[in-house]
């Protein structure tokens, strides 16, 4: 028995869920009223790089696009390779896997080319630098895990390639994070492809102007990429990321679009950061739906996070994730800091498909 669900959004939460979960969806109604309704070629792409990562897999779309049943396979494990497609780039593909391959039959290499930086989703150096550390508190060992960039590729043209290596897990321990702390430190990289060194130090300089006047600890790298393994396309931008004295991280990022100056770049990124962190909370705003569905495939114990102001996004997840697996997130509001703390009792989800040796 297929689940019913309708719209376009939350389409990644729903199918990681549904993987995982081994439950068929159907969803209906995706872009119905949109001057160009239907699901997009990259969430084609999206379903199509799920499906050669598990066996069995049945995808359905109908004949206008504006629905589609999706019964899930058996996440194999193994060696891939994918080119992915540009109208994302592959932190959108990227992130998703994080969550699924680790609850394989067995580890997984996977090669993906395509965008590595852009606007719409987490950068891949964002993903290293924080995403995989934030999975890794749910009991997820450090060498389990790891994305490595081969090749920079900037949008349009893309030419990127990154690699993924993931080791299997039994179960998700539940997560406490309550207490932000202080900020004790800024990271950053300030990155170029296919242009001038100049434009790395000019967008670093203009996030450390900034954030020096707040903190002593801040420290840009600039990392210059040219040849083969810059891709094809010019790009350049900024990734930041805050640790506080609890061992949270909290990182923004920003790309630079055609006719950006680079110190605007730089100064955007760092007033974006101190946002975040002003916002409240454990974690930033961009990672709040993933660790939600964590929290929801935890042991069956409490996990608690304390998040600042919710996005539209985890709202959405939120909602999937209650009708997929019945999951309620409690929430309790702090006045004092104006941030929620949410908890919920995991599922006890297990891999019960890896391979005992």
């Amino acid at each position: 028995m297929a689940i019913e669900l309708k719209g376009a959004k939350a389409f990644r939460y729903r199918i990681v869920l549904s993987t995982l979960l081994g439950q068929t969806i159907r969803i209906t109604s995706i872009r119905e009223q949109d001057s160009n309704p239907g699901i997009r070629d990259y969430e084609v792409d999206f379903l199509k790089l799920v499906s050669e990562v598990t066996s069995g897999a049945q995808i359905d779309i109908g004949k206008d696009g504006t629905s589609i049943l999706y019964k899930p396979g058996i996440v194999n494990g193994g060696n891939f390779q994918h080119t992915c497609n540009n109208g994302r780039s592959l932190g959108y593909y990227v992130v998703p896997l994080l969550l699924i391959l680790p609850f394989g039959k067995g580890s997984t290499t996977i090669t993906l080319n395509g965008i590595t930086n852009g606007n719409d989703d987490l950068s891949i150096d964002l993903i290293r630098s924080t995403t995989i550390p934030l999975i890794q508190k749910f009991g997820i060992e450090e060498d389990m895990l790891n994305v490595k960039v081969i090749k920079r590729g900037a949008p349009p043209v893309g030419d990127g390639e990154v690699l993924i290596n993931s080791s299997i897990i039994k179960q998700l321990n539940p997560i406490n994070l309550t207490e932000q702390g202080l900020v004790r430190s800024i990271r950053g990289v300030a990155y170029s492809t296919k242009t001038s060194p100049q434009m790395s130090n000019r967008m670093g300089e203009a996030s450390k102007g900034i954030l020096s006047q707040y903190l002593q600890d801040v420290y840009i790298t600039t990392d210059h990429w040219k040849g083969k393994e810059a891709g094809t396309s010019p790009g350049y931008g900024v990734i930041l990321t805050a640790s506080t004295t609890n061992g949270n991280i909290i990182s923004t990022e920003l790309f630079g679009e055609a006719g950006n100056v680079p110190e605007d770049i730089g100064q955007k990124v760092a007033c974006g950061l101190l946002r975040e962190i002003e916002t409240g909370g454990c974690i930033d705003s961009m990672h709040q739906p993933w660790l939600f569905i964590l929290m929801t495939l935890c042991s069956e114990d409490v996990s608690k996070l304390r998040c600042g102001d919710l996005t539209a996004q985890a709202v959405e997840c939120l909602r999937t994730i209650k009708a997929l697996t019945g999951v309620t997130f409690q929430a309790q509001w702090d006045e004092k800091t104006k941030t929620s703390l949410l908890s919920c009792i995991g599922i006890g989800f297990c891999n019960l498909s890896r391979k005992i040796h």
